[in-house]
């Protein structure tokens, strides 16, 4: 055997490429075995096959593909034309423009990821202005979010062309007025880079800039964020923030990349005002009026009276509820019953019940010689004021 002859594994060695690579590359005829021993099969190369290794490695290392090289070392100069080089540079810095977008956008996940790690349970933040693409409809309940988001939003976003920032931004909120839970009006937004064209599904809106909202980190499925909406107001009224619009619900982590719901991420974000101490002692303050004339009845807040019957009326004076005179309470089809023992009689008799939660206050108006019984959506974190008249004297108690 003559030494300029080398097995392929000595081959191999010398080259810095696998046995695998070289038989790769000659079966797309780049590189092939000066001599194969008929009895063997044992392949052989010369030692001058080296430099025909060390083009193929070089025009790799430029960006050409094995199909270009195969090219290249057919052609006559067995060296690209200046063309192909400025194709190719052309090539690399759009190459190069990806990967740059590629790592800004690991960067903001890997920030984005720090901050919510880092993210205390309550947080003041504020939501710059954006584009969004959103749907509004009804749904059964909150359980729907994640087939609705991957099974209609989702493809019906991508059918429109959106582009989505890194990270991303998406967020919920309910229309109605009252809590319901069932058939909820709800609206889902996530951020675009820029607005397409409406269909029946999407539609899009830009957003303007929330200077400074309230934030609560929430882990857990969605039936527990509405105790966290009270934990949170709790929190503002503490810390003399006011709601100044309406809150949502922005989803970090979900079904749809985390099996164990216990794992689920959500930001409750309540845009918000700050508020002075006296501000807030008034603002927050409900009051109640009745007439003792003609029995009308009416709220406000903030300092104020009532003129009713050609007369200037002071807010009833309210005490805290005695044991004896909270009303019992059933829960009933989604609602609560609020039963009193009381006599109702003409001369004594409860005149109203007031509900005040943080979102709303509602008002149930009771007459003498009826049942004194109220129905309210919802009970947890909601105020009960009891309106009693005796004669023209009339008070209220407070149960919380």
């Amino acid at each position: 055997m003559e030494i300029t002859n080398l097995q392929i594994g000595e081959f191999s060695k010398l080259c810095g490429v696998t046995v695998k690579t070289l038989h790769h590359y000659e079966k797309l005829g780049l590189i092939s075995p000066r001599k194969v021993d008929p009895w063997t099969g044992y392949r052989y190369y010369h030692v001058s096959q080296l430099q025909t290794m060390e083009t193929i490695r070089r025009f790799k290392k430029l960006g050409f593909s094995l199909e270009e090289i195969g090219a290249l070392m057919d052609s006559d100069s067995q060296e690209p034309s200046l063309q192909l080089l400025e194709a190719k540079i052309l090539q690399t810095e759009a190459n190069l423009h990806q990967m740059l977008l590629r790592r800004d956008r690991l960067q903001a996940l890997i920030s984005s990821q720090q901050k919510y790690q880092n993210m205390e349970k309550f947080s003041i933040q504020s939501i710059p202005a954006m584009t969004v693409a959103y749907y509004r409809g009804i749904i059964p309940s909150y359980d729907a979010i994640g087939d609705l988001c991957c099974n209609v939003i989702g493809p019906e976003m991508a059918r429109l062309g959106c582009q989505c920032p890194e990270p991303g931004y998406c967020y919920t909120f309910e229309h109605d007025k009252e809590y319901k839970d069932h058939d909820i009006d709800f609206e889902y937004c996530e951020q675009v880079l820029e607005a397409k064209e409406d269909s029946d599904i999407i539609k899009f809106r830009h957003n303007p800039e929330i200077p400074l909202a309230v934030c609560m980190k929430v882990y857990g499925p969605y039936e527990q964020l509405y105790q966290s909406y009270i934990d949170l107001f709790a929190y503002m009224e503490k810390e003399g923030y006011r709601m100044a619009g309406a809150p949502r619900a922005c989803y970090v982590d979900g079904v749809w990349n985390q099996t164990d719901p216990q794992k689920w991420l959500t930001i409750i974000q309540v845009p918000a005002e700050k508020v002075t101490p006296h501000r807030l002692q008034t603002a927050n303050h409900l009051n109640l009026f009745c007439c003792p004339d003609c029995g009308n009845i009416a709220l406000s807040y903030g300092n104020g009276k009532m003129e009713c019957c050609g007369k200037i009326h002071d807010s009833i004076p309210v005490k805290p509820c005695e044991p004896a005179d909270q009303p019992s309470v059933t829960e009933m089809d989604g609602e609560y019953l609020l039963e009193y023992n009381h006599p109702m009689t003409k001369d004594y008799f409860i005149a109203a019940v007031v509900a005040e939660r943080h979102d709303n206050v509602q008002l149930f108006w009771l007459f003498p010689e009826q049942s004194a019984h109220v129905r309210i959506p919802i009970l947890s974190g909601t105020k009960i004021y009891t309106i009693y008249r005796q004669g023209s004297r009339i008070w209220a108690t407070l149960q919380k």
